[in-house]
């Protein structure tokens, strides 16, 4: 699941840094490469961890929730090309990614300091 990232990372930042139309289209190919790794992994992952009987309504969830990246993806991210350039969009799946582990490591010591046996 690490390389999707990556190469979806590698791949925006090269193409904001090409200066010619067959490196763009190589840097372009390798993001679609990352996305589809990212999108065959993380719904494999869905199925092996939601209950038989949820199912339905787990990827249900997940395909909006995909949804509504795609409709705050273009907003958001022609900001950051406009005020920083494009090759910045690269550091936002990074800048994310550490955004979200941040969260989930804070989360079990939440839950820890809150418990009434504590």
């Amino acid at each position: 699941m690490l390389a999707a990232p990556v190469l979806i990372t590698a791949g925006i930042a090269l193409a904001g840094a090409s200066t010619e139309v067959a490196v763009w289209i190589a840097a372009l190919l390798l993001t679609g490469a990352g996305i589809g790794l990212g999108n065959t992994g993380s719904s494999g992952l869905l199925l092996e961890s939601v209950p038989t009987e949820r199912i339905v309504t787990a990827l249900i969830v997940w395909s909006q929730i995909g949804i509504v990246g795609y409709m705050l993806g273009p907003p958001l991210g022609g900001s950051v090309a406009q005020a920083l350039g494009f090759a910045a969009l690269g550091l936002v799946p990074l800048v994310a990614a550490v955004a979200l582990l941040a969260v989930m490591l804070a989360l079990p010591r939440a839950r820890e300091s809150l418990s009434p046996t504590h």
